[in-house]
């Protein structure tokens, strides 16, 4: 008779070079998660997810900006919000519903290789945060805040998700995000 093992401790699902558990040491890409959360940035990780390497300095801007270009949705993304009944709609199902219906406003949702894979997984990762920070203000019966090109990524997501004074947030964030 077969043995039971609750849980998944000792079953591999999956070969991956994204990510592995050695003992009680998370990695990504072959970096320890305490040194990236010490020593890289948001973009930097995303960066290091999809290419299994760090960016170099040029990259990095080129991520960097990226991001901030494509960050802004389409009008109907907002007014898509605004018909979710925001006590029966468990924020994940928003999410990924919008994240689906993101295509309808992508004129290359169609295109099938790799330099169109990687621009497509680029806008998305850029919408997640205004999706998110959207999504969490039309719950809360609140005005969305759009992101501001030029704020980074994290004080982008930060400001349209928490922050009602921008000003005063700008100013204590600017070196820190």
């Amino acid at each position: 008779m077969a043995e039971l093992v609750k849980g998944l401790e000792g079953i591999v699902a999956s070969n991956t070079k994204v990510s592995s558990i050695v003992g009680d040491q998370l990695t990504y890409a072959g970096y320890e998660i305490d040194d990236l959360t010490e020593n890289a940035s948001f973009e930097e990780v995303i960066f290091l997810l999809w290419n299994f390497r760090l960016p170099n300095k040029e990259e990095l801007e080129n991520l960097k900006s990226q991001l901030i270009e494509y960050m802004n949705l389409h009008p109907r993304m907002y007014s898509h919000f605004e018909d979710y009944t925001a006590d029966e709609v468990h924020p994940m199902t928003g999410l990924r519903t919008s994240l689906s219906y993101l295509a309808h406003f992508d004129p290359r949702a169609d295109e099938f290789n790799e330099d169109a894979h990687m621009n497509k997984a680029i806008r998305i990762q850029a919408k997640v945060a205004s999706l998110v920070a959207a999504f969490a203000r039309v719950r809360q019966g609140k005005e969305v805040v759009k992101p501001k090109k030029e704020l980074s990524y994290a004080a982008n997501f930060l400001i349209c998700y928490l922050v009602r004074n921008r000003r005063k947030f700008r100013r204590r964030a600017s070196t820190k995000l």
